[in-house]
């Protein structure tokens, strides 16, 4: 039987192309991702800032392939979500894309807080050129809310795609890795125009814009 399962807004179903992405999240358990952005290693100069930034749009470009599904879980609803269908077994879900290939994810059972989902992509295809391989995590303080951190290792049509992110309850923080040393990142960014916030190990927060992809930041 086919049956709903929405897994609070943690299964990710990577639809889009996205290009590769060079982060520091490869691999990671989510929650070493969000002490990762919480804690920063490098320190932000201007020799670095630029390679900072772009690897950050890498990610950001990325991840906007990665639409969620929203809601709980409710496995007594059956359910199919546009082209996915799932199958529920206690806290496990297979969901079949909608070409080729599947998308499964394993909830911790009675767990509603501090709480570790592994999701698997196995050749997963939602049209004849595109295909989604990998693993990854997502850990949440609470089912209801709060701190979120993601991790996805895998290729993206081909690609290799390595992302990783902290949501503090407030802002979307991305781990940026360059010359083995992390930054926390957020910001937006669109045909060479944009803004980012950057953390680094000095407890500093840089507010940087980038226009016509030349990046300003304030304080540095």
């Amino acid at each position: 039987m086919k049956k709903k399962v929405l897994l609070a807004g943690v299964l990710m179903v990577l639809v889009g192309c996205g290009g590769g992405g060079g982060g520091g999240g490869a691999n990671l358990d989510p929650k070493d991702v969000a002490e990762k952005a919480k804690h920063p290693t490098g320190t932000l100069t201007q020799e670095n800032v630029d390679d900072v930034v772009n690897e950050f749009v890498e990610l950001l470009t990325a991840e906007e392939g990665i639409p969620s599904v929203p809601g709980g879980l409710a496995p007594q609803t059956e359910y199919c979500y546009g082209d996915i269908c799932c199958d529920v077994t206690e806290n496990s879900v297979k969901c079949d894309c909608s070409v080729s290939g599947s998308v499964s994810a394993h909830v911790p059972s009675g767990c509603t807080s501090d709480c570790t989902i592994e999701y698997s992509y196995n050749n997963c295809a939602f049209d004849e050129e595109c295909a989604i391989d990998g693993d990854g995590a997502v850990w949440m303080s609470s089912l209801t809310g709060g701190e979120m951190a993601y991790s996805f290792s895998g290729t993206v049509c081909g690609q290799p795609v390595d992302i990783a992110y902290y949501f503090d309850g407030t802002d979307m923080w991305y781990v940026v890795e360059v010359n083995e040393e992390t930054f926390a990142v957020r910001g937006e960014y669109s045909n060479g125009y944009g803004w980012v916030y950057i953390k680094d190990s000095t407890g500093e927060e840089y507010h940087c814009t980038i226009v016509n992809d030349e990046v300003t930041c304030e304080g540095l």
